[in-house]
């Protein structure tokens, strides 16, 4: 054998002991859960369910609401307990900071969620800057709030000025206590018009920008269509259109901000679960094509009621645990490229 062969053939095997022989698997490292809003099913069989699947990341939230209820007083066992048990089965986190105490809350909202008043935006930095801290190794990103173009979770009406202030402050503040943090975008709601009760996605960002703007690394949103498949064109669906979403922030300077969808999905109450499973496929087989799309949070990892009589059936498991097709469609999925 020619030397320079044998001297390719020894840096080729430098490169595979180092690098494994391999590339990951984009259809895990992309792929996480959104757990939803069914907070006692937080236990170490929803993590490990969640490993078995093939998602890499799973989506929890930290609500300043009842971590700080009282001023001062700071109750982090909950949070503490789901950080442990998802790390321990290998899982990366993003943390969403959200939802204000009474004692930080807008004066004119009276019904939870409230957005902060505007004088407590300070306050809401400060306690997203200790749970980065607290969480330092353990929480690789952390998304600003959910769906904040949304009344019902900016109460008593949207703000795209006051959300770019609470951004800018939040960044920072989150930075200062850990500077290799990400930090996301609060994921948009993407109504195809406007509402009293919500802005769309593209004039919550236009009058964003107009108020300056903030920083921020990933930028977050929800682009649910249950109209059909995520790539029935259409001008009304949100994912098909995504590659419109990122020439619009090209166009505002942000081109180099990775998509990172945090909530996608399809109940199946009148789709079934293996309908359900088709679709979901189908989303996180695009968003790999997709060199803008850098996460696809599928919602949720299980049933669970909204209010009385009302549930909500986007999970990959029914409401007593039982495993949907849907979530062996999407291990398939993943396995196969494995």
């Amino acid at each position: 054998m020619p030397v320079k062969w044998i001297a390719a053939a020894a840096l080729a095997a430098i490169v595979i002991s180092t690098t494994g022989c391999s590339p990951a698997n984009p259809y895990r490292t992309e792929f996480g859960i959104s757990m939803g809003s069914n907070q006692d099913t937080y236990n170490t069989a929803a993590f490990s369910g969640v490993r078995d699947v093939g998602a890499t990341w799973v989506r929890m939230p930290f609500s300043w609401k009842d971590i700080e209820e009282t001023r001062g007083v700071l109750t982090w066992a909950q949070t503490d307990g789901w950080v442990s048990r998802a790390r321990a089965q290998g899982r990366k986190i993003l943390g969403t900071v959200t939802y204000t105490p009474p004692w930080a809350q807008h004066p004119n909202c009276s019904a939870h969620p409230c957005a902060p008043a505007l004088d407590k935006y300070q306050a809401f930095a400060g306690f997203a800057a200790k749970a980065a801290k607290r969480y330092k190794g353990k929480v690789d990103a952390w998304e600003v709030w959910n769906e904040p173009n949304e009344q019902h979770f900016w109460k008593p009406t949207p703000q795209p000025a006051g959300y770019a202030n609470l951004l800018k402050k939040t960044y920072a503040a989150i930075k200062y206590a850990n500077s290799s943090a990400t930090v996301v975008f609060g994921g948009l709601s993407t109504h195809p018009r406007n509402d009293p009760r919500w802005m769309t996605w593209r004039t919550f960002m236009d009058r964003f920008f107009n108020a300056g703007g903030a920083p921020y690394d990933k930028f977050a949103i929800h682009p649910y269509y249950s109209g059909g498949r995520p790539m029935t064109p259409n001008a009304d669906n949100p994912f098909y259109n995504l590659p419109k979403t990122q020439n619009y922030l090209a166009s505002k300077g942000r081109g180099d901000k990775k998509i990172w969808i945090t909530e996608f999905g399809y109940e199946t109450g009148a789709l079934t679960p293996t309908k359900q499973g088709e679709r979901l496929r189908e989303a996180l087989t695009q968003v790999v094509k997709w060199g803008f799309v850098e996460r696809l949070f599928i919602f949720c990892w299980m049933d669970f009621l909204i209010t009385e009589p009302n549930p909500m059936t986007a999970g990959l498991n029914y409401a007593d645990g039982r495993p949907k097709v849907s979530r062996t469609m999407m291990k398939n999925l993943v396995l196969s490229h494995d």
